[in-house]
């Protein structure tokens, strides 16, 4: 008999407010997360977005980088779904940036696996 592993899952929602461009932190490393995705809404006016990072949830976020020393970003429509880039997942916390300011508030629903 061949053995399963069962992942366990979990939704996150983190928003973008209104007149910015940054999310509010959602956990990875720190909850054991290794892969994951998200779900943009119909309304997002953004067509990139990139990822800060941080060790901790209320420490200093910085921009994640790619092997080339740019930031790592992913070029994306409204409403449409993603996978979360490999690398976030070294990290402890994360935020999403829009490549934009959003002109209301924008509710991006991740789904996450341990």
């Amino acid at each position: 008999m061949t053995e399963r592993t069962i992942r366990v899952g979990t939704s996150y929602k983190v928003t973008i407010e209104a007149g910015e461009t940054e999310s509010n932190a959602f956990p990875l490393a720190a909850e054991g997360f290794g892969l994951g995705g998200f779900h943009l809404p119909a309304a997002f006016t953004g067509t990139t977005v990139t990822f800060q990072v941080c060790s901790t949830e209320d420490g200093t976020y910085q921009a994640l980088q790619d092997e080339d020393n740019a930031a790592k970003s992913q070029p994306v429509t409204a409403g449409k779904s993603y996978p979360l880039p490999a690398e976030l997942f070294g990290f402890m916390w994360c935020a999403f940036v829009s490549g934009s300011a959003e002109a209301n508030d924008r509710l991006i629903t991740l789904d996450l696996v341990s």
